[in-house]
């Protein structure tokens, strides 16, 4: 039998190890994300959008967001699946950093504009720094203590891999709801 010194010292090894598993498992995931010129079609991003925010019901309905969606009725070819992730892991962030005891509001809106689709996730959560933004793209980033907000800081590395991938770009600004405006952008749109 241990003893409570033990005991203490055997779980913190455990939690951490746990801990450990979980980012070799985020790393190898990240590894994962590759550009798959052979899958990418042209799909309805209405739809695509529409997916990523069904993933995230059960955490909408918990949090009693309001999810905002609005765009233009386009097309555009690329690999709808990675772009569906990145989505749903702008909108899982705007419901996760999210001041206590607040209710999440989440607007997603995009437009296909002169060959350039823009899709922007705001929300009116904690938001980010200015100087603190373009590290948030990077593996393992985290602005905010882990006692605080969940996860290992990997959401914004994935969407920027996935962005990156598709030839665009990923901006950071102030959101017009308080917290956080997210815009990726890629040019070369097809149909």
């Amino acid at each position: 039998r241990l003893s409570e010194k033990e005991a203490y010292w055997f779980q913190l090894i455990l939690d951490n190890g746990q801990q450990a598993q979980a980012m070799i498992d985020a790393l190898i995931q990240l590894s994962r994300i590759k550009p798959d010129e052979e899958t990418a079609a042209p799909f309805n991003v209405a739809e695509m959008v529409a997916a990523a925010t069904s993933l995230l019901s059960t955490q909408i309905k918990e949090s009693s967001a309001n999810i905002e969606r609005a765009g233009d009725a386009c097309e555009w070819e690329g690999n709808a699946a990675q772009l569906r992730q990145c989505v749903y892991e702008l909108v899982r962030n705007a419901l996760i950093f999210q001041p206590e005891n607040n209710v999440p509001q989440v607007r997603i809106h995009w437009k296909k504009h002169n060959g350039v689709l823009t899709i922007c996730v705001e929300d009116n959560g904690i938001g980010a720094r200015e100087d603190q933004r373009e590290k948030m793209v990077y593996p393992f980033q985290r602005l905010n203590g882990v006692t605080l907000y969940p996860g290992l800081g990997m959401g914004l590395a994935v969407c920027n891999r996935i962005v990156q991938n598709h030839g665009g770009e990923i901006h950071f600004r102030d959101s017009n709801l308080g917290g956080l405006a997210v815009t990726i952008e890629f040019e070369g749109i097809q149909s």
